[in-house]
């Protein structure tokens, strides 16, 4: 157990590791260990090494510390030293360099007087001394630190010299290229192009190289491959042994070529400055030796901050520098972290590294105390990561880390909340922690779409009020600027500021985002490419296509004269290039224009200011590079590169520039607001989980381009190698977002919800917010953990609490505040039942008006749109339907609860055998899990033996056995047997009834009949014929109901279907001639397997609409027959589709469990027709009279 860390008195000797909490005074307490070391170790500042995360990190402290010493050797060399003169007037007086925390500079220039030490001889010296070298201070990043280091010892350590410092895009790009030059022929002959293109497509070869390219001998291979496991792992796609060998060979090959051409070309990239210093540290000659040793003899202190982001890589540098240091061991060496904090494993950093450092260290302490937040905001984030571990001792916190228990923390009654000023002028305090959800407001068919027009309209409502002037924090008005609303990315982003700017709110974005992937730069790049070639017609009207010229489409096409005008401009600009450079030349083209007074007058929603800054940083980062790059190709090619170095000045360099420093409202992505606070702030996307992964797909040809390719489009599976750690992280992203809020911290928490009343996966029950309140990887409970947070939030002691803070605060600042108030204060607003709210603005009609009637009514609606089975039934009026995902997701304590009412015998064949397989996983989440199975029984390719496949198969499922299950070994036996008897009864049931011959197990290594996971995406009325119109939802039900009567109780809603139809196909395959789709599905019809009679399974078909599923797969699986085989009637060769629900299959019963059909031709031409054409009655009538001839004969 880490104890309290007290700056003013704890021991400077040795390693020690001070673990901070957010808000908990870190740099504070660095100032005070830098003034310790100055003054009691006597260390000269410029022997007192702090290393830091980012070149800002490192001028903030710079600065910090030059204000701290600045300010105290000024009311040193003004103080009168007499001793009780000096403790009632000057002691607070020199205490007050540091601002945050007075009261412990005062102890320690307490301790120093009271200890014997001069404050003039000794103090005031040695501080003086230290401001004099500050500009000597080595405080640097970790890059420059490897650079100074191996700059100023290049002889003495046998290192590299003469080298320049780059990206090495270049010659990154040259071994990629020479590597895929050299191998991927070969891999032509054993792969089909479409995969080898898919490959090549969707592989980070940059990211890949750069990883390998940093290994090292030093590090223990266990780390090594650590390292880069994120970037090389597949978790659920089992790759061919040719494309392995393939990426084995480039791993082998590619990293040497990339160091050799950088040797040849003299380049050092930041990460070789890394992998440079690990070998020159680490390395046993005589030579690198000699080197530590001069290293060593700089520092007689070190402090390295953010400790929790360091890597493997750079551990290996400072543990060889100062912890193994037997000839110093008292050397202070000071590591500053917060393993709650580690965010950026997308930046190698590796917490496993933290926890092997503190584990190292011995002496580790821990700041207890948050400075930054209001009481109410400490307290209320102190239980929400504290509920979990109460309610299930089990559990491994709220972290889902064993190693990282959450310690609450105390706050500072120095931190108010905000405050209301009444008409009176006396003040009225507001809720510090305020959390909305729909939880208990008992609607369940809430949409995606609901919720985020709610907490839209939310956000906006409440960020009015709290801007309409009578909102104080601190003794002044609340300005935009002290509002912060924090997001997990820009899409996210997009819905607020939008709303924000509709309701006259000024507001800027910062996601850290380069400028380099902006619209701004693709124009740009247009621009200067025009100028090198204006006469291309095609470039030509790129360029007046760009804002920055602004013609119109129809200028474009039909404004000959526009187009010569621009040509001349393009001729003109690229002389003054020539003469004047790039600045000039594209100074010029805007000039002539008027690019930014037309851009200027763009609506505020179009972001004008932002536009406009992004072309200035452009210009700016131009003329930086055309002083190395001295043609218009060449800065082409350079915008071209993806040349945004992971290195310290990337930062500064590439990140999108604020567009205005004017008072806004900021919205920041969690990663960037790290280390900054806001006095409030709004995490409205607090439902944020996992992303989804990628999959292999098909999509129709629709560009009518006849040469264009018709084969599949695939990807590879990018599922994480790491699921468990990627939610740890997110739980931690979550602390990070939670923590940046000084005095207002809302939370809206927006769910749609399951039929048995929990949180839907998609939208709020895969949150990493519900892992931290459960402390369980599912965050199952977390709804109750809610209501366990209201709960425990509305104990009287804990107001209490607050309330006396809010008490001190108010006399300490004579603040025209009642105790009356103060008694009524609530600090918590936990709202659980909204399920909408109002519109904003609604204009207030009175009584009194009672001659109105209603205008006309415009049906409008979105002009594209993407529909899907599920999306058409989600909003069904159908009264069994529901939102419909392939499996009902019923929550895993339904499932124990109905098994365990009537479950055959163990040794019973006729007994459930997914039982033993689902274990406490939700039906969607099981799901999703055995449609992997089956992808991998079916792999795209085939070298292994069906036996080799069906044991893969396993690791699908038992990898998700519980950690604390009792006998692992065992159950993972059983869900062994029980999965492969599943498989044979799968593989081995002959249902088709006019081919008994035939089971699944002979497709097995039979790839080129059969595919899994067929995605498809086609067209849907998006230019009706004459005398058509477009198909909506309504139209669709009314076509199937006409030609379909199984169909008949359809209910759709009237959405429009104009855009694009989407799904995906389990399985298809071929047999005599015939193709086929079948679709896995595990939805439970009861506890034994011959529960799933024809009736049951017919009744769960017309339940769950999935005869209208197979019906619309059917129409697109049509399409792509006659796509691939050139017939017009596609409907000829398909044989039917069949729904496989998988609990009640068995073999020697092919009428069990399975459903099988082919709808009638008049059907499925008729849809085809609707999706291609549009809608028309005559023509319905046509088919309808087909159909009803065909029912005839």
């Amino acid at each position: 157990m880490a104890k309290d860390f007290d700056a003013v008195n704890a021991e400077l000797k040795g390693p020690m590791l001070i673990e901070a909490s957010a808000g908990t005074g870190k740099t504070y307490s660095l100032m005070l260990l830098i003034l310790r070391l100055l003054v009691e170790n006597e260390i000269p500042v410029s022997s007192i090494l702090v290393v830091t995360f980012t070149k800002a990190a490192t001028f903030e402290l710079k600065s910090r510390l030059r204000e701290t010493l600045t300010t105290m050797t000024e009311k040193l060399s003004q103080a009168n030293f007499d001793a009780d003169h000096f403790k009632k007037n000057e002691l607070p007086a020199v205490a007050s360099a540091v601002k945050e925390d007075p009261d412990s500079f005062c102890q320690l220039v307490q301790k120093w007087h009271q200890s014997g030490l001069d404050l003039h001889e000794c103090v005031y010296r040695r501080l003086s001394t230290a401001l004099t070298s500050i500009d000597d201070a080595p405080i640097y990043t970790i890059h420059s630190f490897c650079r100074k280091m191996l700059g100023d010892y290049v002889f003495s350590s046998h290192g590299s010299y003469d080298f320049g410092l780059g990206d090495g895009q270049t010659q990154k790009t040259e071994a990629i290229e020479m590597f895929l030059r050299t191998h991927i022929p070969p891999l032509l002959l054993s792969l089909d192009k479409a995969e080898v293109l898919g490959l090549l497509k969707n592989t980070d070869w940059n990211t890949f190289i750069e990883k390998m390219s940093l290994l090292t001998h030093s590090l223990p291979l266990r780390d090594q491959v650590k390292f880069i496991q994120r970037r090389t792992e597949k978790a659920d796609v089992e790759l061919e042994d040719d494309v392995r060998d393939f990426m084995a060979l480039f791993r082998d090959t590619a990293p040497q070529w990339f160091r050799e051409y950088k040797r040849q070309n003299r380049i050092h990239t930041f990460n070789d400055l890394l992998t440079e210093m690990e070998e020159r540290v680490t390395l046993s000659t005589e030579a690198s030796k000699n080197f530590v040793k001069e290293v060593r003899s700089l520092f007689q202190a070190a402090l390295i901050d953010e400790f929790q982001d360091t890597d493997p890589l750079q551990y290996s540098i400072f543990e060889a520098l100062f912890i193994k240091d037997k000839e110093n061991p008292n050397r202070p060496v000071i590591f500053v972290g917060d393993p709650k904090q580690s965010i950026y494993s997308f930046r190698n950093a590796d917490l496993d590294t933290y926890v092997k450092a503190r584990t190292a260290v011995s002496n580790t302490q821990e700041l207890k105390t948050n400075f930054r937040s209001t009481p109410g905001i400490v307290i209320a984030l102190n239980e929400l990561f504290q509920i979990g571990a109460r309610t299930s001792p089990k559990s491994p916190g709220a972290f889902l880390d064993k190693t990282i228990q959450f310690s609450g923390v105390d706050s500072s009654y120095k931190n108010p909340p905000l405050m209301r000023k009444n008409e009176d002028g006396s003040f009225v305090p507001l809720s510090s922690f305020d959390f909305w959800s729909n939880v208990e407001s008992g609607k369940n068919e809430i949409s995606a779409d609901e919720i985020r027009e709610i907490k839209k309209s939310l956000l906006t409502q409440d960020i009015k009020e709290m801007l309409s002037g009578d909102v104080y924090y601190k003794g002044k008005p609340l300005r935009p600027s002290d509002i912060c609303i924090l997001v997990r990315n820009r899409t996210h982003a997009d819905n607020y500021i939008s709303a924000l700017k509709a309701a006259g709110i000024k507001v800027s974005l910062s996601d850290g985002s380069s400028v380099m992937g902006s619209e701004e730069c693709a124009e740009i790049r247009s621009l200067i490419l025009g100028m090198s070639n204006p006469a291309e017609r095609k470039v030509l009207n790129t360029v007046r296509a760009t804002r920055i010229v602004g013609d119109s489409l129809n200028a474009i096409l039909s404004d000959t004269q526009g187009a010569i005008e621009i040509k001349l401009l393009l001729e003109q600009a690229a002389e003054v290039y020539e003469r004047s450079g790039i600045t000039a030349a594209l100074s010029l083209i805007f000039e002539r224009c008027r690019t930014e007074d037309r851009i200027l007058n763009y609506p505020i929603e179009d972001d004008p200011e932002r536009i406009l800054t992004n072309y200035q940083h452009l210009f700016e980062l131009l003329h930086e590079a055309s002083k190395q790059i001295h043609t218009l190709q060449g800065l082409i090619r350079w915008m071209d590169e993806p040349n945004l170095d992971v290195d310290e000045d990337s930062e500064s360099k590439f990140n999108q520039r604020k567009e205005t420093d004017s008072d806004v409202v900021r919205v920041v992505t969690i990663h960037s607001s790290k280390g900054l606070q806001y006095p409030v702030v709004y995490l409205p996307e607090s439902q944020f989980g996992p992303g989804s992964q990628k999959s292999v797909a098909f999509r129709e040809n629709i560009s009518n381009n006849p040469n264009a390719d018709k084969g599949l489009l695939l990807s590879l599976e990018e599922a994480s190698p790491n699921p468990l750690g990627d939610k740890q992280e997110g739980v931690r992203l979550v602390y990070v977002a939670l923590t940046r809020a000084a005095a207002r911290l809302v939370v809206p928490f927006f769910s749609r919800m399951t039929k048995s009343g929990g949180l839907h996966g998609s939208s709020g029950g895969k949150a990493y917010l519900g892992a931290a309140l459960t402390g369980n990887e599912k965050g199952a409970g977390a709804i109750k953990a809610i209501d366990d947070l209201r709960n425990i939030l509305s104990q009287k002691s804990l107001k209490d609490e607050i309330r006396r803070a809010l008490k001190y605060y108010v006399i300490s600042k004579s603040v025209p505040c009642s105790q009356a108030a103060i008694d009524a204060y609530e600090p918590f607003n936990i709202e659980l039942d909204i399920c909408s709210v109002p519109p904003p603005n609604a204009p207030y009609v009175s009584a009194a008006q009672d001659d109105l009637e209603a205008g006309s009514c415009i049906r409008t609606s979105a002009a594209w749109r993407t529909s899907s089975f599920s999306g058409l039934v989600k909003n069904s009026d159908t009264p069994r339907s529901r939102l419909i995902s392939d499996e009902e997701d019923t929550e895993p304590g339904d499932i124990v609860e109905e098994t365990a009412k009537k479950v055959p015998a163990e040794d019973n064949p006729d007994r459930d055998l997914l039982a033993s397989l689902q274990l406490n996983r939700g039906a969607a989440e099981f799901g999703t899990d055995f449609h992997k199975v089956m992808e991998t029984i079916f792999p795209p390719k085939v070298h292994y033996s069906p036996e080799l496949l069906i044991n893969r198969s396993m690791a699908k499922i038992t990898k998700k056995i519980p950690a604390d299950t009792e006998n692992p070994k065992e159950l993972e036996e059983k869900m062994d047997a029980d999965l492969k008897l599943v498989l044979d009864h799968i593989l081995s049931v002959p249902f088709l009834k006019d081919n008994k011959d035939f089971c699944l197990r002979e497709l097995i290594d039979r790839p080129e009949r059969r595919m899994s996971e067929m995605r498809f995406l086609i067209t849907v009325g998006n230019t009706p014929k004459p005398g058509r119109i477009p198909l909506t939802a309504h139209l669709l039900e009314r076509t199937v109901k006409t030609l379909e009567p199984r169909l008949s109780g359809l209910s759709l809603s009237d959405a429009d279907m104009k855009g694009y139809l989407t799904g995906s196909i389990d399985f298809a395959f071929e047999v005599g001639g015939k193709y086929w789709i079948i679709d896995w599905k595990t939805n439970r019809l009861g506890t034994k397997a011959s529960d799933y009679t024809p009736q049951a399974v017919s009744a769960k078909m017309d339940e769950n609409l999935y005869r209208l599923q197979y019906i619309l797969y059917l129409v697109a699986f049509k399409r792509l027959l006659e796509s691939r085989t050139g017939t017009s009637s596609g409907y000829r060769l398909i044989g039917g589709a069949a729904y496989f629900f998988v609990r009640g299959v068995r073999k020697d019963k092919p009428a069990q469990g399975i459903e099988i059909d082919r709808p009638s031709e008049t059907l499925i031409e008729c849809l085809d027709d609707f999706f291609k054409n549009g809608y028309s009655d005559q023509v319905l009538e046509m088919y309808a009279q087909k159909r009803a001839e065909e029912s005839a004969s």
